[in-house]
């Protein structure tokens, strides 16, 4: 019985890390174009970007156009011309291998959340829509390296993902909060990272969700959760994640 406990435990925690969680890494795309023989081939405004799996704009990396740009109508409607931190020049003279490197963060300088991404690219040679593509990669603590079958004017396509060694970051597994039962309510304390913003969970052995809190109260230097926990005696996963760690441990209550 022991062993087995040992063993969901272990399983728990795995799962509970997983979520929401924001693997530091970093992504490189690589894809060639190919003129689409426009009117002002093979003069070309070009866009790259990045989107989430919910269509939601995370940032551009490249915007290569002076006057042209209304043209990049995918774009446009994407980004809504944020071109924050992006790769901007001169409209292209020619077509060309284009390599991005994304640390994967956002314009708030925030790693992501783990998940499916997606690499947009769009072209335009004449006073029109011109060719876009998109090629999606999962973010996580495994490392990544695909290569696309070739589309219409875009081809060597290739995606490679690299997690941060250690996965979820250096000692992030072993962070704990300090936990204190006073009498049928537990409380959970961990240092203020500044941002006022945390979040606890707690799980039964099963897996189950046994409560939720997204409002801790700031104590001097520190968060704090208070969990009445007066009708649930036993062993439980608790975690507890902010913009920056997550704290996650078992406690045992028995009032």
């Amino acid at each position: 019985m022991k062993q087995l406990t040992i063993v969901v435990l272990s399983l728990l925690l795995g799962s509970i890390l997983a979520r929401g969680q924001n693997t530091p890494g970093t992504v490189t795309f690589t894809v060639t174009t190919t003129a689409n023989g426009g009117k002002y081939a093979p003069n070309h405004v070009l866009a790259i970007w990045i989107k989430n799996s919910s269509g939601t704009f995370i940032r551009t990396s490249k915007m290569m156009s002076q006057k042209e740009t209304k043209y990049l109508y995918q774009w446009k409607a994407s980004s809504s011309l944020n071109t924050v931190d992006a790769i901007t020049g001169a409209t292209l003279t020619s077509h060309q291998t284009h390599t991005i490197t994304w640390n994967c963060k956002d314009l708030n300088n925030n790693v992501v959340p783990d998940g499916t991404y997606q690499f947009w690219i769009e072209f335009a040679d004449a006073d029109a829509q011109g060719p876009y593509a998109h090629f999606d990669f999962n973010k996580s603590t495994s490392a990544v390296n695909t290569n696309y079958p070739n589309q219409s004017k875009f081809s060597g396509v290739n995606i490679t993902y690299t997690p941060q060694p250690n996965g979820i970051g250096k000692n992030e597994a072993e962070a704990r909060a300090t936990v204190i039962t006073h009498g049928k309510t537990i409380t959970f304390s961990i240092p203020d990272d500044k941002t006022g913003r945390a979040e606890l969970a707690v799980y039964n052995l099963q897996g189950q969700l046994v409560y939720h809190e997204k409002s801790p109260v700031s104590a001097g230097n520190y968060l704090v959760f208070s969990w009445d926990a007066e009708k649930t005696k036993g062993v439980y996963i608790y975690s507890i994640t902010t913009q920056k760690t997550t704290y996650t441990g078992k406690l045992a209550h028995a009032w």
